[in-house]
């Protein structure tokens, strides 16, 4: 019985101690030590990046084999970028589903820098679809309108 109350007392102490640290600063603890992106003080405040993709466009046509240029918008480019190292993959949607199948594994390309503002690749021998979208990933993740690729 005494060793049930004493943890019960210690159980207890430790759910309000949490709670009483996270008020502080208004996040729990939990998420003060699961999340990155929570900035603290004395910690540099990171500098997200969500260039827009000008092409392809939803006009937009390619064809597998043929070279393409992904370009996006450098407007409004932060002076510190946390990641400019980027990576660009394709994916497409099915409707009625969130998945967004992305091909992770085959990037279109991969460790380019960012502030180029384009890149150039071959587009691989995949089956030909009208829902086909390119991500961005670098800084922050940017998704362009749908496109087809033929063959």
């Amino acid at each position: 019985m005494m060793f049930h109350l004493l943890f019960t007392s210690g159980l207890l102490f430790i759910i309000l101690l949490c709670a009483s640290i996270g008020s502080a600063d208004g996040l729990c603890l939990p998420c003060r030590s699961t999340y990155s992106d929570v900035w603290r003080p004395g910690m540099p405040r990171r500098a997200v990046w969500n260039p827009k993709i000008t092409s392809p466009t939803a006009t937009t046509q390619w064809t597998v084999g043929s070279q393409v240029i992904v370009t996006w918008d450098l407007h409004n480019m932060p002076k510190q970028i946390t990641n400019d190292r980027s990576m660009i993959v394709l994916g497409y949607s099915t409707p009625g589903k969130t998945n967004e199948h992305l091909d992770l594994k085959n990037p279109l390309a991969s460790g380019f820098n960012v502030r180029q503002g384009q890149v150039t690749f071959t587009v691989p021998n995949v089956k030909p679809r009208n829902d086909y979208f390119i991500v961005l990933f670098g800084d922050s993740g940017n998704r362009s309108s749908a496109f087809p690729i033929k063959i």
